[in-house]
């Protein structure tokens, strides 16, 4: 069972192709009508359900339970979230592609937090003590909407607490609003394949030496922007 916005869900099922485990999705009920057609498509070929939902409250463990399981005798597996030591290795790409220098800042979408917090240990593996991991911060719009629409189930993460912590060490965080957002994603698409979850990370960069980033970024080291890509549209 994975909660998803899109992406993940549609890797997964793919993975699992062979396996002969049945995938469920739970996608949130706001989701793009063109992510849920695409997934639901995947139910001819693929062994998976796609569950719609309402996310604007966290699921609870048995909620879970009850819309993954056909049966009390299957077995359920939340593959959501814990698998955040998958993104530790974009520290060792950027190295080599960087011969070794160590970046002065590195700009990364929170979202959920386990890809930032998979960051985070990553440039703790490595000692890179000079290196400002600095996270973005999606501000929706009053009625709780956001065009980063991938990052609309933030409250069903595990890793609020864990994200303190790392924020405690150091850590800056920029909020950008949906303006700011959209300006960006309609820039930065033009150059690079994108989507607005992913452009928060440009909408940032203007703003890394704003005086509540903890820390300061010189100019004369290079940022690292960590863009997630275009993904399942």
């Amino acid at each position: 069972m994975l909660i998803t916005a899109g992406n993940a869900g549609y890797s997964l099922v793919r993975f699992l192709k062979d396996s002969g485990v049945m995938t469920v999705l739970i996608v949130d009920k706001r989701t793009s009508e063109t992510i849920k057609e695409k997934l639901q498509e995947l139910r001819i070929y693929f062994p998976c359900r796609v569950v719609e939902r309402d996310l604007s409250e966290k699921l609870s463990a048995a909620e879970i339970d009850e819309i993954a399981q056909k049966s009390r005798k299957e077995k359920i597996w939340n593959v959501t979230h814990g698998f955040e030591e998958a993104y530790e290795v974009i520290i060792d790409e950027i190295l080599q592609e960087t011969n070794g220098v160590p970046p002065g800042s590195i700009i990364c979408p929170i979202g959920q937090g386990e890809g930032f917090i998979g960051l985070a240990r990553g440039i703790k593996k490595h000692a890179l003590h000079d290196t400002i991991l600095i996270g973005v911060e999606a501000v929706p719009k009053a009625d709780g909407y956001s065009i980063t629409d991938t990052l609309i189930f933030r409250h069903q993460t595990p890793y609020r607490e864990t994200l303190k912590n790392i924020f405690r060490e150091g850590r800056g965080v920029i909020p950008v609003d949906e303006e700011e957002i959209g300006k960006a994603y309609q820039f930065a698409k033009a150059h690079v394949a994108c989507k607005p979850s992913s452009a928060v990370v440009f909408a940032a960069a203007a703003k890394v030496n704003w005086p509540f980033v903890c820390g300061n970024v010189s100019p004369e080291r290079k940022s690292i922007l960590i863009n997630s890509g275009k993904g399942l549209q």
